[in-house]
């Protein structure tokens, strides 16, 4: 009867502890992270002898988000045991532990509490020693990315070289909290490689494209009188390491194909005598006239030709070698051709305009203006286009091909602020590929934005680097940004910027390139020292912001 007795009390007490973990119908939202508030040992211990340590939790978590959050600092060898009594968990080593040795527990930003699976706000790190003294060493940084939350850190000790990221698991593991912060403490003197990790499947390696990586710009040496390195910053990065291939082929009319790559492709390297389509019946080459990518989605681009094709006939795609964006090329294999005999019968257009700060609106010191045509044509005489100020006067204009059916137009002369001006373009001088031709002049009314639309942002650098600097400003809400090389004393000046809100950072241009570098994991290439202003910059009309500080060694 006893026994049935305390059976009954362990399932009352089981069924009271699931109970406390279910959240009450109602209510307010629980927004309070978990956090660790108790260890034993506590933090600091030194001549710690026992074969396991316990965490204190200020709520109920997750039991395997804990689980995958536990990082150990040299490792342990063997299975942990984990042992748990409500919000207190006992994680016990089936190996003993190393004499005279500093051990980091490190607790990630994965642990989730069972409530609202809110997620710990920063990694806690658990030092003490089996030895006399704790290894008082210290590395921290931020990670500036989209989603630097759970981001892996991994810390190689130089001993006789150091170890391959790709092959061999690091000496000391962090975890970047919620804004990107990391710490990595109690570390021994040495000579370290840092490097961010975004662990996809969690076994503690680089895994070349499929990672997301972020590397150190340089070293850090720790040493019994320079304990401390801060401002260790990453950003991050894919390693692209996947060559291009030709996916899908699409005749659209019969002088058009779509052609569709695994990935963006450089068209401007395409040898034009590698590409073209392969009569196998006859045995002949039909060259490609054109190639451009239109309103097509990234990665795709048109392919047109003049020559008919027989529908008795079988026809692949050549395209010779093909290289993506990141370098990575490779030979194409033959495209079997469906083909389709209904003519193309559109007439050429414009069909989109691209314009700073908007369609209708360009600068009139710097005016940003690109055509982007509904179909390829030969350029040739460039009179198609011309340019007319409001009341007369002709602008004579630079014409930069971008493509075979997509232009740049820049006018040779300074344009006159808060002016309306006429673009004309005369689709009778224009024939596409099918013989298309327009009888019609298009007018696109343009105006010219004044001096108050814009803003400005000012300021100085201290204490940069000896190479290079670029200060830039990016937008949040474009794709755009302005860069500028700092001036000798470190100040700059952005004078004329469209309002919006702006990242303002610096990077170290070493191999003056004007843009920043984010090295390599294996072989280790270091990145570009880089440092971001604190503050996101909202800028208005007409009120420029000067002022605007960064110094390096604040990191």
């Amino acid at each position: 009867m006893a026994k049935n007795t305390q059976l009954i009390y362990l399932l009352l007490l089981f069924i009271a502890g699931c109970a406390i973990q279910i959240p009450p119908p109602g209510g307010e939202i629980d927004r309070e992270a978990p956090e660790i508030t108790e260890t034993y040992p506590v933090n600091g211990t030194t001549r710690y002898s026992e074969n396991y340590i316990s965490l204190t939790f200020s709520e109920y978590v997750e039991k395997n988000s804990v689980r995958e959050s536990v990082f150990i600092s040299p490792e342990i060898e063997g299975e942990l045991e984990y042992s748990w009594s409500g919000t207190r968990l006992e994680i016990e080593f089936n190996d003993s532990l190393k004499e005279n040795t500093t051990y980091t527990f490190t607790i990630g930003t994965n642990v989730s509490d069972v409530n609202a699976r809110n997620k710990m706000r920063s990694a806690y790190v658990l030092v003490f020693s089996t030895g006399d003294e704790i290894d008082n060493c210290v590395i921290s940084g931020k990670i500036y990315d989209d989603e630097p939350e759970g981001i892996m850190l991994f810390a190689y000790r130089e001993n006789e070289g150091f170890a391959n990221p790709l092959e061999e698991k690091a000496d000391y593991r962090s975890q970047s909290g919620a804004d990107g912060s990391y710490h990595f403490m109690g570390l021994s003197e040495g000579n370290y490689r840092v490097f961010a990790v975004r662990d996809e499947f969690g076994d503690f390696l680089y895994g070349r494209g499929e990672d997301n990586y972020g590397a150190p710009f340089r070293e850090v040496i720790l040493t019994e009188t320079d304990t401390l390195f801060s401002g260790l910053n990453f950003k991050m990065t894919m390693e692209d390491t996947l060559v291009p291939n030709l996916v899908n082929v699409a005749m659209t009319d019969r002088n058009h194909l779509v052609v569709e790559f695994s990935e963006p492709v450089d068209s401007s390297l395409f040898d034009r005598n590698s590409i073209f389509l392969y009569d196998s019946t006859a045995g002949r080459k039909i060259g490609i006239k054109h190639i451009f990518r239109g309103q097509l989605q990234t990665g795709s681009q048109f392919f047109t030709f003049s020559d008919s094709l027989s529908e008795e006939n079988e026809y692949f795609l050549h395209c010779g070698i093909i290289t993506d964006y990141a370098g990575n090329s490779a030979e194409s294999e033959p495209f079997k051709v469906a083909l389709n005999s209904a003519p193309d019968t559109t007439a050429l257009m414009v069909a989109r305009i691209i314009a700073t700060p908007s369609q209708n609106a360009i600068d009139f010191i710097h005016p940003e203006l690109r055509l982007i045509f509904n179909d390829s044509f030969d350029f040739g005489d460039e009179s198609f286009v011309s340019m007319q100020m409001e009341g007369g006067g002709d602008i004579p204009l630079e014409i930069i091909p971008v493509d075979d059916a997509a232009l740049e137009i820049i006018p040779r002369n300074t344009l006159k602020e808060n002016t309306a001006y006429s673009l004309a373009i005369d689709f009778s001088l224009l024939t596409d590929v099918a013989g298309n031709r327009a009888d019609s002049v298009h007018i696109i009314q343009l105006k010219t934005i004044g001096k108050q639309e814009f803003t400005g942002v000012s300021g100085k650098l201290f204490n940069f680097p000896d190479s290079a600097n670029v200060i830039v400003l990016s937008s949040l809400t474009e794709k755009r940004d302005y860069k500028i090389k700092i001036k000798k004393d470190g100040s700059y000046d952005f004078p004329r910027v469209y309002p919006g809100k702006f990242f303002l950072w610096s990077f170290s241009d070493r191999n003056n390139n004007d843009e920043y570098d984010y090295g390599s994991v294996s072989p280790f290439i270091p990145s570009e020292q880089f440092i971001y202003y604190s503050d996101t910059l909202d800028l208005k009309p007409r009120w420029p912001v000067t002022d605007l500080f960064l110094d390096y060694k604040s990191q």
